[in-house]
């Protein structure tokens, strides 16, 4: 625990009614150092998680998604939650992973505590060289039973050779 999320009282403000005793207090480390693992493994494919641990600052969106994770995982463990726990727990699991993979798929950039972007990984593995999201094909056009080949195609080309 403590890389996003340091403290148990940080999850006080989402999880209101909920007292952390000795073994709901354990209980919630255990779900902090869960999510911490979760948002990790979703960052790596992107980022260079020891860079994110290691930062001065925190980012604020991975706190937000650990803290998210880390109490539906505190509702789905603790053994007295109910229905309504429960449906709140997976809202707080499916709004941190949707976040999450709006960051890996590019649509939200990662900020730092100062509002400046972070880079993705050095080693270019997700950098993006072209797209193809809106291409439209230039060959094929037609179907293939349309396609003629040039009569004078071999003459063509001894011509462009000799000059």
């Amino acid at each position: 625990m403590g890389n996003y999320v340091s403290t148990i009282t940080s999850l006080s403000n989402l999880l209101v009614g909920h007292s952390f005793s000795a073994p709901a207090e354990q209980l919630a480390i255990d779900a902090i150092d869960l999510a911490e693992g979760e948002v990790n493994s979703y960052m790596s494919k992107r980022y260079d998680v020891g860079d994110l641990i290691g930062a001065s600052t925190t980012t604020p969106l991975l706190v937000t998604c650990t803290k998210l994770i880390a109490c539906s995982y505190y509702l789905k463990f603790n053994s007295r939650s109910g229905k309504e726990s429960l449906t709140k727990a997976e809202v707080f699991y499916e709004s941190a992973i949707n976040l999450l993979k709006s960051i890996l798929e590019g649509e939200t950039d990662l900020l730092d505590a100062n509002g400046d972007v972070i880079a993705d990984k050095a080693d270019g593995n997700f950098a993006v060289y072209s797209n193809t999201k809106d291409y439209s094909n230039t060959f094929n056009e037609d179907t293939s039973t349309s396609w003629v080949t040039d009569s004078d195609k071999l003459s063509d080309i001894g011509d462009e050779r000799s000059g």
